[in-house]
């Protein structure tokens, strides 16, 4: 009788590698434990360009939802957000994004609500998970390479 252990993490990584590197790319998101997660955060990189992602699975968000509210540590505060047409999935500014990636490895916990609805991000093997979406080269791995772990 075998036993196999595995290292389940909530970080899921989907690569597409082409021949050629510009149109390389990957996709990082965070699976929480519900079974219907409604809320999901991803971020997604095209050769070198990375960009964040809040996206509801199954509802929609308010029209009047402009904001959400982002807490790391003690430290709340509200960035502002402009939804995609669909209310369904809103691109996150640069300056949030690098303040959720830099949190996430300096092992903070990211919580997220928006409109209701809420996530809060686990920071276990995300520096792992971030330095292979990476790829190790480029613009972005140069920028976070002094704090991956």
């Amino acid at each position: 009788m075998g036993s196999c252990t595995s290292s389940i993490t909530p970080w899921q990584l989907d690569t597409i590698v082409s021949n050629e590197a510009q149109f390389d790319s990957a996709r990082l998101r965070y699976v929480g434990n519900a079974a219907f997660p409604t809320l999901l955060f991803e971020l997604m990189r095209i050769n070198e360009q990375i960009d964040a992602f809040l996206s509801l699975t199954q509802f929609r968000l308010s029209s009047q939802c402009d904001h959400f509210t982002l807490k790391v540590g003690d430290t709340t505060s509200d960035e502002m957000i402009s939804p995609h047409e669909g209310l369904m999935r809103v691109r996150l500014a640069m300056s949030t994004t690098e303040k959720i990636i830099q949190a996430l490895q300096r092992g903070e916990k990211v919580s997220i609500l928006i409109d209701g609805f809420e996530e809060t991000l686990d920071p276990e093997r995300f520096s792992i998970s971030f330095t292979h979406f990476l790829r190790d080269e480029g613009m972005f791995s140069k920028l976070f390479k002094e704090t991956v772990r």
